[in-house]
């Protein structure tokens, strides 16, 4: 895994971020989608924020800090960035994900971001498609971190 330390700088544009983009789905009236039950909308925005700037900062390149974009890319132009506070946490894939764009899962407590591994969506494999064992939940496809390409 590759390691970014984001600077408190760093932290401030990802909350500033998060909060532009939770305060647009609010006006809009958006739901939350994929069968996510809410928890601490702040914490994932936040979070999901601050590892597309770790990648970003990661490739030195620069960071969107984009709102609105929905399945556009979160870098580049075929680069989904995807965040887990879990150390064993997997990358989550969903059905209506462009098999075309890469997936990249960044783990982490803030300040430390840690560059996992990616993967293509076209070559994700079924063996690893889950709703987690919860009834009505969409299932998704959960790779393992050690099944993920290395940097």
């Amino acid at each position: 895994m590759k390691r970014i330390e984001l600077t408190d700088a760093e932290i401030r544009i990802s909350v500033t971020v998060a909060t532009d983009r939770i305060i647009s789905s609010l006006r809009k009236g958006h739901k939350q989608k994929h069968g996510y039950d809410g928890g601490n909308l702040w914490e994932v925005n936040v979070n999901g924020a601050a590892a597309e700037l770790a990648y970003a900062k990661f490739r030195k390149e620069y960071f969107s800090a984009s709102v609105d974009t929905y399945k556009d890319a979160d870098h580049g132009e075929v680069t989904q960035i995807r965040w887990t506070k879990h150390t064993r946490g997997k990358l989550i894939i969903r059905e209506d994900d462009n098999p075309e764009h890469y997936y990249v899962l960044v783990v982490s407590p803030l300040p430390k971001m840690y560059i996992s591994g990616f993967i293509k969506g076209s070559e994700v494999e079924d063996k690893y498609k889950t709703n987690f064992g919860i009834e009505g939940r969409p299932l998704v496809w959960a790779i393992p971190q050690d099944k993920l390409r290395r940097f």
